[in-house]
């Protein structure tokens, strides 16, 4: 993943730490990998709320 965006792997690790923070990803640990992938229940509540707020759309 590094290779392809460009930045070291300890950043990627950083940011996705982050994000893991936020409840925005979530992690599954097996063996010594570390998988991420997106919370799409709380990523579709923050876009819902988004609009909402800025379209007041329901």
């Amino acid at each position: 993943m590094s290779d392809i965006i460009g930045i070291s792997t300890p950043t990627i690790s950083h940011h996705l730490e982050v994000l893991k923070q936020a409840g925005l990803v979530k992690e599954e640990k097996l063996r010594n990998i570390k998988y991420f992938y997106a919370d799409k229940d709380r990523l579709k509540k923050i876009i819902d709320d988004i609009n909402k707020y800025f379209f007041n759309a329901e």
